[in-house]
């Protein structure tokens, strides 16, 4: 996977978010169920979820990005139902829609967190990071890697993750299950033309890609 700045209308990308040292991104069960429904709220209309992979140390999605037109229809009518005129780098760079509507979700997640466990403090390293596969092998072993149970890894102190992991309550087990992974997936749909969205995205990011052989 490559990591990018830059998102593209209708591409195709991992989301990942981690919790910062010495924070837990996930507690409770009640926060994962917060989780879901900002998700929900804030991004259903600009994006479709084809993955979603939780653990204790944070998230990855796996997602398409919605039709520019689709971006800009969502966007501008969030903007009237708020009374807000529209920035003008969204409407020049409709991807910036989606890192802003993630900071709003981010923000308002730990916000709610840190109330919840009665904490302050930093708890994210980071709103988000956005990477894109360079070829459907990668994604697919990708995707095995992490139904087979994969951890998301956000310190690199193997002894610090083991320690997180012996107090957590939640059962890892049926959150990483693929029953439960796609129960979220009501606003999204499953692998539903992969090849192209990837080889899309792929040419977008590296237009070098369209004198090789097609994927």
């Amino acid at each position: 996977m490559k990591h990018t700045y830059h998102l593209k209308p209708n591409g195709f990308y991992l989301f990942e978010s981690l919790s910062a040292a010495n924070s837990i991104f996930f507690e409770k069960e009640e926060e994962i169920q917060l989780f879901k429904s900002l998700l929900n709220r804030y991004l259903k209309n600009y994006l479709t979820i084809h993955k979603i992979y939780i653990d204790i140390t944070g998230y990855q999605l796996i997602v398409k990005i919605k039709q520019k037109r689709t971006l800009m229809k969502n966007y501008k009518e969030d903007c009237l139902k708020k009374g807000k005129a529209p920035k003008m780098e969204f409407i020049l760079e409709p991807w910036r829609i989606i890192s802003e509507k993630m900071r709003v979700f981010k923000s308002i997640y730990v916000k709610a967190v840190n109330k919840l466990r009665g904490r302050e403090g930093v708890m994210v390293k980071h709103c988000y990071k956005k990477y894109y596969f360079e070829t459907e092998h990668e994604y697919e072993s990708y995707v095995e890697e992490m139904e087979k149970g994969k951890s998301i890894e956000s310190q690199k102190n193997k002894r610090f993750q083991l320690s997180r992991q012996a107090a957590s309550t939640i059962n890892w087990a049926y959150y990483r299950a693929r029953k439960w992974v796609e129960s979220l997936l009501y606003w999204g749909s499953q692998d539903i033309v992969i090849l192209k969205t990837i080889k899309s995205t792929l040419l977008h990011h590296n237009p070098s890609h369209q004198s090789h052989p097609p994927l």
